[in-house]
């Protein structure tokens, strides 16, 4: 769990790091938050949850609030990935 605040500056939004191998399964998905969204860049935008097949590399899971309200928000958020 931790805060997430609006995204009008990048010191709001929570950036994680997600190295995979090529042809994986990843599901993220948002397990719990209000307001919270999750996009990974070159895959979608402001979401709840993804599923997609993997490249070889390194992706970015950004977390904020869709409407910032001037408080932070606690969330928590499941990451698997399978080959």
């Amino acid at each position: 769990m931790a805060p997430a605040s609006g995204r009008n500056s990048a010191a709001e939004i929570l950036c994680y790091s997600l190295a995979v191998g090529d042809g994986q399964n990843a599901t993220i998905r948002l397990e719990s938050g209000h307001n919270v969204a999750i996009s990974i860049p070159d895959i979608g935008d402001a979401r709840d949850g993804f599923e997609f097949v993997t490249r070889r590399g390194t992706y970015e899971l950004h977390v904020f609030q869709l409407f910032p309200g001037g408080t932070t928000e606690p969330f928590r958020i499941s990451v698997k990935v399978a080959d």
